[in-house]
């Protein structure tokens, strides 16, 4: 059984007519989003990632090679989807497996000339002392 912290959740709602491929969507962002919670519980070594599937993109990274525990990172969560789709990032807890939650910064949707928007979270975190 992986023992990581919880998978950051989001959702992707069509905006005219429902696409067939939402559901297959969400579950490549799952994967992801779990894979880099494993990472993250593990080591705070730096770490970007990107995978696409058809129209969708996700990227995620930490900005940091090395942590101490009077230091923080940001964590970043990219989402690039057809304008028609919307997403939506559920709440994130104050604290992410052995991190702290410091700061929230969302932005998005930011139009790209493909026709496709961006979503993107920051998240500053901090070591939890243990």
């Amino acid at each position: 059984m992986l023992s990581c912290w919880p998978a950051l959740q989001f959702s992707f709602a069509p905006q005219h007519h429902t696409n067939p491929g939402t559901a297959l969507y969400k579950t490549m962002v799952f994967m992801g989003l779990l894979l880099l919670g494993c990472t993250l519980s593990i080591s705070a070594a730096p770490l970007q990632k990107s995978t696409s599937l058809d129209d969708l993109e996700l990227s995620y990274g930490v900005d940091r090679t090395t942590l101490q525990l009077d230091e923080q990172l940001t964590f970043t969560l990219t989402v690039i989807v057809p304008e028609n789709i919307n997403v939506r990032f559920e709440a994130v807890a104050d604290t992410l497996g052995p991190f702290s939650v410091v700061a929230r910064y969302p932005s998005g949707p930011t139009a790209l000339a493909d026709g496709r928007n961006r979503w993107q979270r920051r998240y500053l975190l901090a070591p939890t002392d243990t």
